[in-house]
This record gives C-alpha cells, structure tokens and sequence, in this order.
C-alpha cells in the first residue's frame, strides 16, 4: 500500500540504503597515487610507457580498499623493482571528469590523485631500478622545467606542484586539477617553471689566480634565522643569489661590485663579509666569486636598473635555496646532501620583508647556530661555515699529545683542548671563576647560564692536532672560540684585555673553579637556585 504524504508535511531527508548507495555510485571518484622522486640534481624521474605517448610519474591506481599509501608503494615495486615505504605526502589532486578530455565511451568520473614523496635517490639506489618486461619501456631523470613538454598538461602542473611543496615544507598541498588552491610564494612565482641556473664548475676554496679575470660576484646574505636571500624573476621564476657582473666604477673591486649589485636588485645592505672561494672553468680565463655576508637591512623592493624589473626577494633556508639551483654533483661526488650538523628551521620560503633593519649591529653568532652550507670538500659552498671572522688572539700554540676538546672526545677526534695554565709551572691560579646569565651568553650557549674561569691570555696552551681553536666576532666587542671539529664553545677574550675566561666544563680538571659569583643573575631563569661559593676575601 502506498501512503500519499499530507500536504502540509515537510519532505523527509531519509533515504533508504539502496538510494544511498545509489546516490554515493554517481557521485563516485577513482583514486590513484603518483611518486616524486629526484636525483641529487633535483631532477625528476618520469617514465616512457607504452600505453601512451606522454610520460608519467611513478604510481598508478588503487586497488579496491586499498590505503593510498600502500597502493604507492606496490606501485613502485611493480614498475621499478624498489621495495620501499612511502609516508609522507605532497599533494592531494581533485581531477574533475572533464579535465583529460576523454571520449564519452570512458565514462571519466573524475579522480583524487595522492602524491607522495618517494625522496632524493643517489647513483646506487637508482642503479637498482628494474623495469618489468612491459608496460614501462624507460626512464629517465629530467629538468623540472621540461615536464610541461613531456608530461600531460594537468600531470605535469600536478608535478611542479608537489615539487614546490616539498621544497615548501609546509605539508601537503590541496589541488584542484593540478593547481593549488592556497598557492605558495613559489607557485605564485611560478618557481622552477623555467631551467635553474645551471653553473657544473669547480669550486675553489682559496683567491682566484691573478691570471683569471672575475666576471661574476654573488653572495650568500644570511638573516639572523639563518634564511638566505633568494631573488626570482619576476616574470620567469628563475632563482639566483644576490650579485652581478663587474663594471668600471668599481675599480676591480669584487666587494665594491657585490654592494653594488645587492643594492640595485635587492634594495639590501649586508655586515662584514666572508670569502668563500671561487668557481672556473678549466676552459676559459674566467672566475667567479662567492661571498657570505650577514643581512643587515632590505630596503622596499626595487627595479633593478640592468633588466627593469622587480625581483621577487625571499628568504628561505639554505637547503631550500639549493633546490632552486642546478650546481650539479662536481668531481662527481654528491653535492646537494645537508652535512651534519645544526638545522635552520625548515620553515616555508616566505617574501622578504621591507623595510627590514636587524637590531642593533648584526650578531654573526645568530647565523653560527645554524652553518646550513657547509658542504662535500668540492662542492660550490664548502665554506659557508661556522667563520665569520677568523682573528686569533695572541697566545702560545704547543701541541701537546693526542687530546681533544670533550664535546668531540667520544668521536675520536684529536682536536683542540685547553691545558689550564695555572697547572704548569709559573701560572697563576684560576681567576674570577663565576656564572654568567646575560642575554648574550644564554643565547649562544643553549642553557641558562654559563660557567666561566679566567687565566692570563699570554699563558693559555692549546693541545692537540688542532692547534688553536677558531674565532668568531659574537659581539662588538667580544671574540670567542669553538673548538674547529666539533663547535664545542671554549673561551672568550674581550678586547684589550689580558685575561682569557675558558668554559669551566671544557677543562678536564675542574677543581678549583666553583663560581663566586652571578654576573646579570636577575636574568637567571627563574627555576635555577645556585649556591654560590665563599668568597676567599671573606
């Protein structure tokens, strides 16, 4: 019997299983999954197949309940012969039915794409590579520029995508067929849309030969987070570091030529710099300069007056940087992995700001924390390190046995150590042994206080093969020292003084050294209770 609802009742909402189910089987989307993978060129792999003429990444459809991630890893099995696990995603792709202009007969519903990041592979991982007997005829490793030309138009955007998200680092980008829906700085740059800046040349630590003429000199300006100034074109995305070409005015100057260049693409002023080396070809008399400074001030952007345009400025971490950049893998050794050490925060890439001051002189200590460049002996930056000044002290070096400084000893290393000079003959006893809470100190050391320990600086000795540790500029009128294989924090030396203050926890004999005072203890955080020791004049 069929009831006839009263005029007056509203609608129902409920639907029975079947109009669920029939409902939810209209509206149904296939799923499938892409990898990204890239060598340490950041080049990305893509395969030729024989179904069609243009090529794709790594992936393929899920198989019924099965998770995406999973689906991406059978997928890489089957078509490379690689087993693997992939967790982390790049991209989630809404394809709308009519995106593929596929025929009628297909029945298109649409798909959600999940891109993961299958991770930079090196020489021996892609020699491993096994392609099936068929289906995947080939593949290859390709400029993220040239997939608009190898790839479908909605794979390819897909790809450069999830490349900028990676290199984002911000979590998964949410795209409509193959556009994002929040974009990026670099996807609104329209980033490695265009090939990298390509320089496969030699690096060189040391000047460049008198014989060379300098035809190129660019700079590394780091803020006081470690982020590198990165400038794209405007109207192509292409990367570069801020620098340029000599002219006459600058007299032959390679630092008169980078203040220049900075200033009229960047609108930026930058400290003391430091010389890194140069890069050449074996074929031609040329040599270009690299510099690392740190970033002081960002003016409003300009229009630099060789090209008249306006570059984009971002500042983004190091690691990010070099992904916008194709320096290649020189002596064949690889280039592009980050050494050990301390990270800068891997946030996104972000417009630099204008105007922009840093507070006060520029502290070089802020960017030590985070080196982010040192890198493979005959890579392009090897020498964006921990040294940003290198002025010694004077004092005595004598190398003393196989010692090495306590934060590198369970390392094996034999580096440098402090000898306390009041336990040789003639030197004099610790002097002013006391804590220290100042901004300054609990910035550089990590914890809330340090313990230092005063001797003669004329009398201090070094051990260990290496020699005297390095030092840095900290403050305006401060140097300290690092142990040069570890970074251990070893002394201080204020300017005219004759005193040195050594870490007390770098001495191997710490006898002799309880603190008898706490210098700016008002800052101490508020948890630490110190005993301090008795004063000997009381």
């Amino acid at each position: 019997m069929t009831v006839t609802p009263a005029p007056d009742t509203p609608p129902s909402t409920m639907m029975t299983d079947e109009e669920y189910g029939a409902v939810r089987a209209s509206a149904a989307l296939g799923v499938g999954t892409s990898v990204l993978i890239t060598d340490e060129r950041g080049r990305i792999l893509v395969q030729h197949v024989d179904y069609r003429t243009t090529c794709l990444l790594p992936g393929g459809a899920v198989d019924e309940n099965e998770p995406p991630a999973q689906g991406a890893a059978r997928e890489l099995h089957e078509e490379l012969g690689i087993t693997t696990s992939v967790d982390r995603g790049l991209a989630v792709d809404w394809v709308s039915a009519d995106s593929l202009n596929a025929p009628a007969s297909m029945r298109f519903p649409g798909e959600i794409l999940h891109v993961y990041d299958g991770g930079m592979w090196d020489n021996e991982q892609i020699a491993s590579i096994r392609l099936p007997d068929r289906e995947i005829k080939s593949v290859e490793f390709v400029e993220p520029a040239r997939l608009p030309d190898l790839m479908a138009p909605g794979d390819a955007r897909r790809a450069l995508s999830a490349l900028r998200a990676r290199i984002n680092a911000a979590g998964p980008a949410l795209l409509e067929n193959g556009l994002p829906i929040a974009p990026t700085v670099l996807d609104r740059a329209g980033a490695l849309r265009t090939a990298r800046a390509g320089h496969h040349l030699p690096f060189h630590a040391g000047p460049a030969p008198e014989k060379l003429s300098v035809v190129q000199v660019w700079g590394w300006l780091l803020a006081p987070d470690g982020r590198a100034l990165v400038l794209l074109e405007p109207d192509t995305g292409a990367a570069l570091l801020p620098g340029g070409t000599p002219e006459p005015p600058d007299r032959g100057n390679p630092l008169v030529t980078l203040c220049r260049e900075v200033h009229e693409e960047a609108a930026a002023e930058f400290g003391d710099p430091l010389f890194l080396g140069h890069l050449c070809d074996p074929d031609t008399p040329y040599a270009r300069l690299r510099h690392a400074a740190p970033l002081t001030r960002l003016g409003p952007p300009p229009v630099d007056p060789a090209t008249g345009r306006t570059h984009i400025r971002l500042l983004a971490t190091p690691e990010q940087a070099l992904e916008l950049f194709d320096w290649g893998t020189p002596g064949g050794r690889p280039t592009r992995r980050r050494p050990p050490g301390p990270r800068t925060a891997r946030d996104p890439p972000c417009r630099a700001a204008a105007p922009h001051r840093t507070a006060g002189r520029h502290r070089p200590h802020h960017l030590v924390a985070r080196p982010g460049l040192s890198r493979s002996e005959d890579s392009h930056e090897q020498h964006i390190t921990r040294r940003w000044h290198a002025h010694a002290p004077s004092g005595r070096s004598a190398p003393a046995g196989h010692k090495s400084c306590l934060g590198c000893s369970t390392a094996g290393s034999n580096r440098t150590l402090p000898v306390r000079p009041d336990l040789l003959p003639g030197h004099r006893v610790p002097d002013d042994p006391h804590l220290c809470s100042c901004d300054h100190e609990t910035r550089i050391s990590g914890g809330p206080a340090v313990l230092w320990v005063g001797f003669p600086l004329d009398s201090l000795i070094w051990t260990g093969t290496g020699g005297e540790p390095k030092w840095y500029a900290t403050y305006p009128t401060l140097r300290r020292g690092f142990c040069p294989d570890c970074g251990t924090h070893l002394v201080s030396v204020a300017d005219g003084s004759s005193m040195v203050m050594v870490t007390g926890f770098s001495l191997t004999d710490q006898s002799g050294i309880e603190p008898l005072g706490h210098s700016h203890r008002e800052k101490a955080a508020p948890w630490m209770h110190i005993t301090l020791a008795p004063s000997p004049t009381s």
